[in-house]
Parts: structure tokens; sequence; C-alpha cells
């Protein structure tokens, strides 16, 4: 019997979560409260209307499903739509038979028909991913300071606990960091809600202004290190609007060195050593030639483009750094059949623009992965010709093509969904 993808159905919700808990065991969604947290979490996300549950059924059973997420996204400086795919699960008696791939697909082809620029996913496997058309946003980094090693000069009198009340300001705080990053999706006062339901031991402390307008915040959970006072901090999102705001915080993780031993940190900041006193991290190894492990890194959050040639309308307002050339990018896309071609793109001056029956400077061959990596700021042509992951039609422009995608920040984003 054939798989059909259809709204997901009331009467399937707690079928639904119950799969997401089989599919992803460390969520701890298993048991009672943890689906009581997690279906109470989702029923207050879903009331925003551009979050909407699909089931992948056989007949009326129900063998899988995602979150159909709309996001207002910054791509390079351009706002542009973005579909979110969240939570694809599948029943574990029904693996392997395509639904996933299914699920995928008809997300892609929801956004695309609705002009969407990106998709992008937290991936719990990047080369099932990556096999699918999408590429790595920014390396994230795990850091594990010790928290006497955080400077004490700021000022910490502004940071208190967000409460519910406060979600609009630091809704609003939230859109004016994403709106100037590359990568950030927008936020919604339903997200927030729906953290705090679906993640309850966590704590969200914000640096308040006199006028209560936020400035940066901190969202954290303690984790036990097996012996009831000793504990580190996990910091999941940390963001500020000035080295100020970040001092502040510096001096309020200081003070929590009675209570904890480090602050386990997740940033997408390669260059966190130089804000503390000591980086090393707690497993205290040594590798040749006598480096101080300082943190792990890893990727996470991807994106694939939609349309190959839509998306140079989508960034038409964007500068490719006054770059003057005509590219003919060449893409093969396992799974839509739209983007299995060539499209020739004029960049004048730095501005692009789609043409048709025009002569070409070169030709790159490139993973539609990889395309959105380069296009958004992951990585370089010259890291992608040198791992022989591009070909270049006239290896003279490789220097020019260089420079006409480099792009000063990559893609981060911290809004798990």
């Amino acid at each position: 019997m054939s798989v059909t993808i259809r709204p997901l159905a009331e009467a399937n919700f707690h079928e639904y979560v119950t799969i997401v808990g089989e599919a992803f065991p460390g969520m701890d969604v298993l048991d009672p409260s943890g689906i009581a947290s997690f279906t109470n979490g989702m029923r207050k996300l879903l009331n925003d209307k551009r979050c909407q549950l699909f089931g992948a059924y056989e007949g009326s059973r129900l063998v899988g499903g995602m979150n159909n997420i709309d996001f207002e996204m910054t791509a390079l400086d351009q706002t542009v739509g973005c579909g979110g795919l969240g939570f694809v699960v599948v029943s574990l008696a029904d693996k392997k038979r395509g639904i996933a791939k299914a699920l995928v697909q008809y997300h892609l082809k929801h956004w695309h028909d609705r002009d969407y620029a990106f998709s992008s996913l937290w991936s719990f496997r990047p080369d099932f991913y990556r096999q699918m058309g999408y590429g790595y946003g920014a390396k994230g980094y795990l850091y594990e300071f010790l928290t006497s090693a955080f400077p004490d000069s700021g000022d910490a009198s502004h940071i208190r606990k967000v409460e519910s009340e406060d979600l609009v300001a630091l809704t609003e705080f939230y859109n004016g960091i994403a709106a100037r990053t590359n990568g950030m999706f927008a936020s919604r006062v339903e997200h927030w809600q729906f953290s705090r339901e679906w993640s309850p031991k966590a704590r969200t402390y914000a640096y308040f202004e006199d006028n209560n307008t936020i400035r940066g915040f901190c969202r954290f959970r303690f984790e036990s290190l097996g012996e009831q006072m000793s504990h580190d901090a996990r910091v999941l999102q940390l963001q500020y609007d000035s080295p100020e705001v970040l001092a502040a915080f510096c001096t309020f993780f200081r003070r929590q060195a009675d209570q904890l031993r480090r602050i386990r940190l997740t940033s997408y900041d390669p260059n966190l050593e130089y804000l503390v006193g000591d980086p090393r991290d707690a497993t205290g190894e040594v590798f040749p030639m006598v480096f101080h492990r300082a943190g792990i890194h890893g990727v996470g959050i991807m994106y694939r483009i939609l349309d190959t040639e839509k998306i140079w309308t989508h960034l038409a307002g964007h500068n490719f750094n006054d770059e003057t050339v005509t590219l003919a990018i060449t893409t093969t896309d396992t799974l839509t059949a739209w983007n299995n071609r060539a499209v020739v793109v004029r960049f004048e001056s730095g501005t692009p623009q789609v043409v048709r029956n025009v002569d070409i400077d070169c030709e790159l061959r490139i993973d539609l992965g990889d395309l959105a990596s380069l296009l958004l700021g992951s990585v370089d042509i010259e890291t992608l010709h040198r791992y022989s992951r591009i070909r270049v039609s006239d290896p003279t422009r490789l220097d020019q093509l260089n420079r006409l995608f480099a792009v000063p920040q990559p893609p981060v984003n911290d809004i798990g969904f």
C-alpha cells in the first residue's frame, strides 16, 4: 500500500509524539511526564499557524510525520523565506521503506511552490541529508571553561531571570539580532513558550535596561556531575548586542563559581579562548605537537537551495563583491527534477541576474548542498577546489570566483526546531 502525506489528524497527535520519542530516545519523551511536557509544548507551538504537523499514512495507519515550519531568514544581507523541517520521524516498524524520503520531498515541493528560497534542518545524520542536497552551515564549538576562568569586570546588576511577561521583549531583541546575522531565523513568542514546556529545566536570564528593554540573554541548564553539590552549566544560547553586555554575562558566570565547576558553552565563535584566562577543557588532553584541547566542534544546522534559478532573484539585492563575470552553474539533484540543470548567471559589478543565450566566461559544476554552503559562506571556492568538490572549466578564474563568493560571516542559527 502506498504512503500518503497529509496534515496530521488530531486523533493521531499522541501517536506522533510517541513515534518522536522512539526516534529520539535521548529527548526523554517516552515516559508519561516527558510525553505530557512535549505534547503541551507542541500544542503551544502550533498555536502559531506558521507551524504545521504532517503525517505519513498507510491507509489510516500513521507511519511517520514531520513539523513543517514557515521561517523568515536572513540570507547574507537579504530577507528570504525558508521552510524549516523538524521532527522527521518514521515508526520503528516502518523504517527503510522510503517514508523519510517521501516526507522530505513533500516538504521541498511545499515550499518550492510558495517560492521560498531555502529549506533548513538540524540533521540527525549529516551524511544522510547531504545526500539529499543539504549543505552545512557554520561549525559549532563546544567549550568547557572553568567558571573561575571568566573575567569579572562587567556589571551584572542588569541581569535577572526571564519571566512569561518578558517573552515579547525577548522576541524583539532576538529578532533584531537575527535581522543582521547571516543564516538566522526570526523567532516568535510561541517558540519561547514551546522551549519552556519542552525543556522545563532550562533557565533563561537576560540583561535588562532600566526601561525593561532586553540587550542580551543566556539560556542554560544545570548538569549534575554525579554528586549532590557538584554541577556544571550547559549554555544552550547566548546572545548579546555589545561587549558591555557580554562582559556582564562573564561576571554572572564567574559569580557562580561556588556552585558550578564549569560552563559548557555551545557557540559559533571559533575564538572564545581569548575571552577567558584558561581555555583548556575538562579532559586535560594534550595532542601532538603540544596542543591543549580547548573544545570540540561539530556540524549541525544545514541549508538547501529550493530552486537554483530562482535563488538569484531572492539574492538580487546582494552585492557579490563588485565582481563581473558570466558563470554557468551546473548542479544535480536526486530529489527534485527542476534542479538538474545549468543556470547561467551574469554578475555585473556584483549584481546577479539569470541570463540565457549568452556566451559564458566559466562553468562551475558543484554539488547542490555545497552550492548552498558556498552561497551562504560556510565554505569558499578555494577549499572546495582543494578537496575536488567542484569542477571549474577555466582554472584561471579560481581567484575571481573566490572573491565573488566571499562572505564575511558564515551562516549561524540557534533556534531549535
